[in-house]
């Protein structure tokens, strides 16, 4: 009865703390998911509004032109950018295009005259009159992956020109993905449109290891928003995914599932060695108490035996006393009776 009481309640033990563990997880990887996506998402909106207010700064829409006033407001707009990108920490770079592509000002001195921007997406938006938004590209300044936002520099109803800010993707990954752990092995990285892994805390798979190629990365692309557990490099994962609207993204935080059971795994060794424990003392004192009733018992059983078997000596012995005791017995009784 003590095993089976001691082995239920072990096991019901471990399964509760077990499940209510894989809720909490599922929860708090959900909860985290969700609000990282959320303050992406704002993030990029702000990055937006940036450039939105610098759009509208006369010395920008002065200097694309190509006339001597443009020209001479090309050196106080470098020094403006420069100023920008070391306030705001965000940007590798922010450039001002003039319609042709031709970077005029930078906050990076080096690109200015030197590199063109006509065939990237985010211009050719931007000159059209709208906000432009890059997918994940190599920096053609320093080679590094970066994404853009770019803005039409608007002078009398005419879009004049592009600024755009170049957005360092390491700084990105440090601010939102790096610092989240759950637990000593989970992490959280960020997939684009396309399905590349754009931030990770292992920077060899930054836009090397692509989602669409794995089994497990071909459902979550598929996911707006929701839970998934899959296998992969020996371990069995749990992901809480969420997309991001403004900008398409999929921000997934892992937990793995060994890491985060092993405090329950070890809480169910533990009850384990306790009821082997138990049992065990348990098992000893019951032994011990059932030998120190069941011995004399055996003994005058086997008393009464020896004496059931013949032993005359002892048969008459005990008739005489028991003859003797009955007739003291008597005379008592009558004397008491008489008085």
């Amino acid at each position: 009865l003590i095993l089976v009481g001691m082995g239920m309640s072990s096991t019901i033990s471990y399964v509760k703390a077990r499940q209510a563990m894989t809720n909490t997880l599922k929860s708090q990887i959900s909860e985290i998911t969700e609000s990282t996506a959320s303050i992406i998402d704002a993030w990029i909106k702000d990055r937006g509004l940036d450039l939105r207010s610098w759009s509208q700064q006369q010395s920008f829409q002065t200097a694309v032109q190509e006339s001597f006033v443009g020209k001479a407001a090309r050196k106080s707009a470098n020094k403006l950018l420069t100023e920008l990108k070391s306030a705001y920490g965000h940007y590798e770079d922010i450039i001002v295009a003039n319609p042709n592509g031709e970077i005029i000002a930078a906050s990076n001195s080096d690109v200015v005259g030197k590199i063109n921007v006509a065939d990237r997406g985010y211009f050719k938006t931007a000159l059209q009159g709208e906000k432009g938004v890059s997918d994940v590209i190599k920096s053609r300044a320093s080679g590094n992956p970066v994404f853009a936002i770019a803005m039409p520099l608007i002078a009398k109803e005419q879009v004049v020109g592009v600024i755009a800010g170049i957005l360092d993707l390491s700084t990105f990954s440090s601010t939102f993905v790096d610092h989240i752990k759950v637990g000593a092995e989970g992490y959280a990285y960020i997939a684009d449109q396309q399905g590349r892994v754009i931030a990770h805390p292992d920077k060899s798979m930054i836009l090397e290891l692509n989602l669409n190629e794995l089994d497990f990365g071909k459902q979550l692309m598929t996911m707006e928003d929701g839970f998934l557990a899959y296998d992969w490099q020996g371990d069995h994962k749990w992901a809480a995914v969420q997309k991001t609207p403004a900008i398409g993204w999929r921000v997934a935080v892992v937990a793995v599932k060994g890491d985060i059971l092993a405090p329950v795994k070890a809480l169910g060794q533990f009850s384990l060695v306790v009821a082997a424990v138990v049992v065990g003392v348990a098992g000893a004192i019951v032994y011990l108490l059932t030998s120190s009733v069941v011995k004399p018992i055996n003994d005058v059983v086997a008393g009464l035996k020896d004496a059931a078997e013949g032993d005359g000596d002892l048969t008459k012995r005990l008739e005489v006393k028991t003859r003797d005791e009955v007739g003291q017995l008597a005379h008592w009784f009558n004397t008491f009776i008489s008085k």
